[in-house]
């Protein structure tokens, strides 16, 4: 993996911790990391359980998550993300795809659909403002790409394919179970000179003869029913050299992939759900900030906030954040936090770890303003 979003020195990636480590129960990690995957549909594994171990890696992060803090440019990339996951579902299942003359043209129809996503991206990213030095350089490899020789020449042949396809005209005969079709068919009647011709002077009006209808299509475990199947299936048999150019695309283009985007993509659902969940929180007159990161002096967060309460119980109508100071003196190492039974020790005490913890992550974390020293210590 060349470039990553997500780490400096990709090919040095921080460990990833097992789950069962005592600290993601006793701070309700795993709970929040769900609560963040089942309100955006986004994956964060095995991201969420590698925190970064250098000071340099947080700021790498924090830079892209405050291009994507802004709605414009969320939206952008959240589009793509979307588009491309889609393209890659689709693709997938592209082997279970029957008869292989449909394989072969829905090959053509997705990786058509991935250069024009690419290419509308690239032009729309030009009008946003990106700073972060890993998007920037994600967006310069698509330019690359897009600028390459054999690019141009997967577009051109995308573009020749799909206008023979679309030339293509034939008539279909059905009778019983028989199937027919008929290349360049002449023209005949239309329904409206045929109705006319037949029952002129039977009815007040025609005007609802070319009325469109509606026809459901009907639902088959590969996409196509019987009567279309034999229309793939007798096609090439008409029209041998378009077919036969599919064909050659097809064996030559089965696994194509655009460098880096799909783990970048992969990458930025990372970003993209914390946001989004955060962004939902912030409606609750609430704030998230990227920490200051320090090696010494006092740590302080003000007005912040238990994440996985917040997460878990924002649905309830009585849902109502409490925020709190935090402050760690410098050249103390722990905070002694006293008063009555059920009276938010607990809660305060699993704030601060969940900050620390997602200050390692390079995300924002509940607050108005944060200043922390960073120490792995996990």
């Amino acid at each position: 993996m060349a470039n990553s979003i997500l780490f400096l020195n990709p090919n040095q990636q921080p460990q990833t911790l097992l789950k069962t480590e005592a600290f993601y129960k006793d701070l309700n990690l795993l709970s929040l990391f769900k609560q963040i995957q089942k309100k955006t549909g986004y994956r964060l594994e095995p991201f969420c359980y590698q925190p970064l171990n250098n000071e340099k890696e947080i700021k790498y992060r924090q830079q892209i998550f405050r291009d994507l803090q802004i709605t414009e440019n969320f939206e952008l990339f959240a589009d793509l993300v979307n588009e491309i996951k889609q393209i890659n579902y689709n693709l997938e299942g592209l082997q279970r795809t029957e008869p292989l003359e449909y394989r072969q043209q829905q090959l053509l129809l997705f990786l058509s659909r991935q250069e024009q996503v690419v290419k509308s991206f690239v032009q729309q990213a030009a009008q946003v403002k990106l700073l972060s030095p890993g998007l920037r350089r994600f967006l310069s490899g698509l330019k690359v790409y897009l600028a390459a020789e054999t690019t141009k020449e997967l577009q051109g042949r995308l573009e020749q394919l799909n206008a023979q396809l679309a030339s293509i005209t034939y008539r279909l005969i059905v009778k019983g179970r028989l199937v027919k079709i008929q290349k360049n068919p002449e023209t005949t009647q239309s329904m409206r000179e045929v109705f006319e011709k037949n029952f002129q002077g039977l009815f007040e009006t025609t005007r609802d003869i070319d009325k469109a209808v509606k026809i459901d299509p009907v639902e088959h475990e590969f996409g196509l029913n019987n009567v279309q199947s034999q229309i793939f299936r007798l096609l090439p048999q008409l029209y041998p050299q378009e077919f036969k150019l599919l064909a050659d695309f097809y064996h030559r283009y089965l696994h194509h992939a655009i460098p880096e985007l799909n783990q970048v993509c992969r990458e930025l659902e990372f970003y993209l759900a914390w946001i989004a969940v955060e962004s939902q929180l912030s409606q609750h007159q609430v704030s998230f900030c990227l920490p200051q990161i320090k090696q010494t002096g006092a740590e302080q967060v003000k007005a912040s906030f238990d994440f996985e309460l917040a997460a878990t119980s924002c649905h309830k109508e009585e849902f109502k954040l409490v925020t709190n100071d935090y402050y760690l003196p410098e050249k103390k190492s722990f905070l002694i936090i006293s008063g009555p039974n059920q009276g938010g020790k607990t809660t305060y005490a699993r704030m601060a770890g969940i900050n620390y913890y997602l200050t390692a992550l390079g995300i924002a974390i509940p607050g108005e303003k944060a200043s922390l020293n960073y120490v792995l210590s996990c």
